[in-house]
């Protein structure tokens, strides 16, 4: 596996978590093992939700659209597509 990099860590519906303990809470509420690990940079004000794009097989798949819309993101990813 390969690392993961986050600002926001919940689930569907969710509100995002603001502190590392509740992102490491919600990440093992989703299935993450004891091998992951949390960088603490302190408490996040909150914001609107992420866009996940998953970019690990041959063509980007929009995961979920969030604060920045996929018309936006295909700026960048012209070959982006939803799921």
């Amino acid at each position: 596996r390969e690392p993961l990099t986050s600002t926001s860590a919940n689930a569907p519906a969710e509100a995002p978590a603001l502190t590392a303990g509740d992102a490491r809470d919600a990440a093992v509420r989703l299935g993450a093992g004891a091998e992951m690990l949390v960088v603490d940079a302190g408490p996040l004000p909150p914001s609107g939700p992420s866009t996940l794009v998953d970019c690990s097989a041959g063509e980007p798949v929009l995961l979920r659209e969030g604060t920045i819309p996929l018309t936006r993101l295909r700026c960048a990813l012209p070959r982006l597509h939803g799921r």
